[in-house]
């Protein structure tokens, strides 16, 4: 097949995932009504079930159909997710009590020490996100308490 072909023959569906900033361009089309839905539903004390409607308002969407950007295995009194934004994969959990997640970001015996430093002062400017050490590996985290959370928290 020539190139000219490949230009004008029909296209098979392919899965999306975008890097950079324009992540969000192709999100999920209910992601104002799931929103509100999570809204609701934090204010109602149902802690799984908002969590779970904003983690699939955050869904990417290509010709019509989900991405697996998010996956979600629901428990008795726990939710495990696995989101993936850009090149980054986020591992988290949600129980009653609190919302824990975290990120790879580096293997930190390729750093400089002057970059881990530069790195751990940041803290000091992050509002709920903190780096730390462990394993060989530069994480980033998130721990909140469900108590005072609401889909807007969690987004920044």
């Amino acid at each position: 097949m020539n190139w000219f072909e490949q230009l004008v023959s029909p296209k098979e569906h392919h899965l999306f995932h975008q890097f950079g900033n324009i992540l969000n361009a192709r999100s999920n089309p209910k992601e104002l009504e799931l929103f509100h839905e999570a809204s609701d539903a934090f204010e109602q004390g149902n802690i799984l079930d908002a969590y779970e409607k904003y983690l699939f308002s955050l869904q990417n969407f290509s010709d019509g159909k989900a991405n697996p950007n998010i996956l979600i295995e629901r428990h008795n009194e726990q939710l495990d997710f696995t989101l993936m934004q850009g090149m980054a994969r986020v591992i988290g959990r949600v129980n009653a009590n609190t919302f824990e997640a975290h990120c790879d970001i580096a293997l930190t015996d390729t750093l400089h020490v002057a970059v881990k430093r530069n790195i751990l002062e940041r803290n000091y400017n992050l509002t709920y996100a903190r780096f730390y050490f462990q394993s060989e590996k530069l994480r980033m985290k998130i721990v909140l308490d469900n108590t005072t959370m609401t889909p807007q928290k969690i987004f920044y």
